[in-house]
């Protein structure tokens, strides 16, 4: 596998300490969900024209590749579907332009499900969101959150999908911990969809969950390399650690070195 961290792990580090840090601590790519304060991918200065080249020159400089622009819009919600289609095809065009290979969506916003979400309406976004992506040497990747986490739910709607440039983003964390899914039903359920996986760990000691350093929560990470390993899987494993919206957590010096240290063990 390919070890990567998300961005949204450190709101607070320009992109050459970024570049620095991947590096320096031996990850092979980076996930883009904003850099300091702007959220907005296609929006990062260093990914507009005038600097692309520059940023493309100092990625293949410190041997590191961006693999995943994270959206944050969502697609399951009439009241934003329009805005949320143009966002898209802005990500996808960021992404070709970046070489990076894939671009995450979400059928909600938080991690647990709460709201109803309008499954024509992701169909339809996800055809279209394909039909671009293919044409452009691009996949977009439908996450385990939300409603989503329910996996026989997600699979039974990416089968009604005949479409090119499209797959799913297996958050480790948000099946089992939301619907009680042992990594081996995921598997079952969505594993031909799987194109790139998320990894963090928590405790929920009552009705919060409560995130942890990986291996220091309660997570079956033996289970859930042992379930990708039955699919032969070599993708990207990212480290999505949430500390832009919760600065309570450990700061990216120390997580990001302690899952790189340790998640290789898992994947023995």
């Amino acid at each position: 596998m390919k070890y990567s961290f998300s961005t949204a792990g450190c709101p607070n580090w320009s992109w050459q300490t970024i570049l620095e840090q991947a590096s320096a601590l031996g990850y092979d790519g980076i996930e883009v969900r904003g850099i300091l304060q702007e959220l907005y991918t296609p929006a990062i200065e260093q990914f507009s024209p005038a600097l692309l080249a520059r940023s493309k020159q100092e990625l293949l400089q410190h041997q590191l590749q961006i693999v995943c622009l994270d959206s944050n819009f969502v697609i399951g919600d009439r009241s934003t579907f329009s805005q949320a289609l143009a966002d898209g095809i802005a990500y996808i065009n960021t992404a070709a332009a970046l070489g990076a290979p894939y671009v995450r969506v979400m059928c909600e916003t938080g991690p647990e499900p709460r709201s109803a979400v309008d499954e024509g309406l992701v169909r339809e976004a996800m055809g279209e969101f394909g039909r671009l992506s293919s044409q452009k040497g691009v996949t977009v990747l439908l996450e385990t959150i939300g409603q989503y986490s329910d996996t026989l739910r997600l699979a039974r709607m990416m089968d009604t999908l005949d479409q090119k440039g499209i797959g799913v983003l297996w958050d480790v964390h948000h099946p089992y911990r939301y619907f009680g899914e042992t990594p081996q039903e995921t598997v079952e359920n969505i594993g031909r969809w799987i194109r790139f996986v998320h990894v963090k760990d928590s405790v929920q000691p009552d009705a919060r969950i409560q995130y942890k350093l990986i291996g220091q929560g309660d997570l079956p990470l033996d289970e859930c390399f042992a379930a990708l390993n039955t699919l032969k899987y070599d993708g990207w494993c990212s480290f999505e650690w949430m500390r832009r919206w919760n600065l309570e957590l450990e700061k990216p010096e120390q997580a990001f070195a302690q899952f790189i240290a340790n998640i290789k063990s898992y994947n023995a």
